[in-house]
């Protein structure tokens, strides 16, 4: 009951996964979770060889349970995987795992493992953009000798997987930050609602629209699609609250913007954009024993730090917004 509380959730799911060699355990339980009484419990011994099967078999017990009614098309999203090659699948899941962790060494790990994804099943979307986002991280963070080269291979992942599958809402969404980071912004707003209409249920496709509209000047619609995005994924990501408390600050809700800096440095303390935008915060509230505090803690997560790189990597549309930003952060002691 507290777990549904925290969450917001009216149901749980909850469960173990154990692989012994070829063969794995699946334990699975759905819980209501205002009244704590389980609606259905199973234990599956099978052959990893049949984990497409299994997933199909729990996923429709749940929707049983829950008395859910499904449209075609729905049915077709849900038990439609894509792919039927056991390696290509581990190799994906493996490469999202760190992905999503945003650091050079799991970034460049992640990629190998798409890449092996795609040679074990070359006709199978879903690694192709998850490759093209390795692309746009490395190229976005800096750790590519050309960050040109590497958005441009984005972009041909990107179109190589919708040509594969149009339904699937991520390569929109790399569409989206692509044409964001080339301050195509009318553009980037068109593909990220297009991953939204795919999946409306899908927390990321939130984060990719709002981060766009962010960076347009429309921080107030902003703000609505990041707390969409944090309330369908309650354990997000630093950069999903970095992202939110950016808009809370372009709206001038400083104390909100702290609050989310902060819980993204708790997430990950090594992401120096989160401490750069609490410096930021800080100076423009005029704290400004505070924001050199936060200026030094950028400095010593990454030396290299500098104002005029930073002005470069943010693709607002509105100078005014820019200025606004590095201004602060030189009034906080960071150097050009």
């Amino acid at each position: 009951s507290q777990i549904g509380r925290e969450l917001g959730v009216q149901y749980i799911m909850t469960g173990s996964v154990r692989k012994a060699g070829e063969r794995v355990r699946v334990n699975a339980q759905l819980i209501h979770a205002g009244r704590g009484e389980h609606l259905w419990a199973e234990r599956y011994d099978r052959e990893l060889k049949d984990i497409f099967a299994l997933q199909d078999e729990i996923t429709l017990r749940i929707t049983q349970a829950l008395q859910i009614k499904l449209t075609e098309g729905e049915q077709a999203r849900i038990f439609g995987k894509g792919t039927d090659n056991l390696d290509a699948y581990l190799k994906w899941l493996q490469g999202m795992d760190l992905l999503i962790r945003g650091h050079k060494d799991d970034n460049a790990l992640a990629r190998r493992m798409f890449e092996d994804a795609i040679h074990s099943d070359p006709d199978w979307a879903q690694p192709y953009f998850l490759l093209g986002w390795t692309y746009l991280l490395a190229s976005l963070s800096g750790w590519s000798s050309s960050a040109e080269s590497s958005v441009n291979e984005a972009t041909n992942l990107a179109k190589k997987a919708l040509t594969l599958d149009d339904s699937l809402p991520g390569p929109h969404g790399l569409m989206s930050q692509i044409y964001l980071y080339k301050r195509q912004h009318e553009e980037a707003i068109a593909e990220a609602l297009k991953a939204l209409a795919l999946a409306p249920g899908l927390s990321f496709a939130y984060t990719w629209l709002g981060s766009v509209l962010m960076y347009t000047g429309r921080s107030h619609e902003a703000v609505h699609c990041l707390e969409k995005a944090i309330r369908l994924n309650p354990f997000p990501p630093a950069y999903w609250t970095r992202d939110l408390g950016e808009a809370y600050r372009m709206t001038g809700q400083y104390s909100e913007a702290i609050t989310q800096f902060k819980r993204s440095i708790q997430a990950d303390p090594h992401y120096v954009n989160s401490h750069v935008s609490l410096a930021c915060t800080y100076s423009l509230m005029g704290r400004r024993n505070d924001a050199g505090t936060a200026a030094s803690e950028v400095l010593r997560v990454y030396p290299e730090f500098s104002l005029q790189a930073y002005a470069k990597a943010l693709p607002y549309k509105e100078q005014k917004d820019l200025n606004c930003v590095i201004e602060a952060l030189r009034k906080a002691g960071l150097p050009e």
